[in-house]
């Protein structure tokens, strides 16, 4: 890109599709602040929002909890929880009786082939339809 900005319009028309695609890409990306701070609201995230809508993402094909990383940050409280969101609660047996680790593994095991995401993760479109059903 051109040091100087007056130069930009120029640059721009001299460049290939592909290479203005990519600077259109990173520019759409830079806008974007897809982190979640307590208390915000979900309306504060509807750029992302949008832009999730329109690339069809689906977190769960990027991305899925672990015992090691996401389930061992939880409480028990919350991995019942979570259970419960996914409808494993019977397969994952009483969490409150076991070790923290056991409760951990035990969930995660049971959640695995579920595709269950924690809510900032999940689509709008999911989102909705749970609000509707509650």
């Amino acid at each position: 890109m051109p040091g100087d900005a007056a130069d930009l319009f120029g640059w721009c028309v001299a460049q290939p599709q592909e290479v203005l695609l990519d600077l259109l890409a990173y520019l759409a990306a830079s806008t974007v602040d897809a982190v979640q701070h307590g208390g915000q609201e979900r309306s504060q995230l509807a750029h992302a929002d949008r832009l999730a809508r329109a690339l069809s993402l689906d977190m769960a094909a990027h991305w899925a909890p672990g015992a090691d990383g996401f389930y061992a940050r939880l409480s028990r409280a919350q991995l019942a929880q979570a259970a419960q969101e996914a409808g494993v609660v019977a397969a994952c047996g009483n969490l409150s009786a076991m070790k923290k680790a056991d409760a951990v593994r035990r969930v995660a095991g049971a959640m695995a082939p579920t595709g269950w995401l924690p809510v900032p993760l999940r689509s709008p479109e999911v989102l909705q339809v749970e609000a509707m059903a509650a």
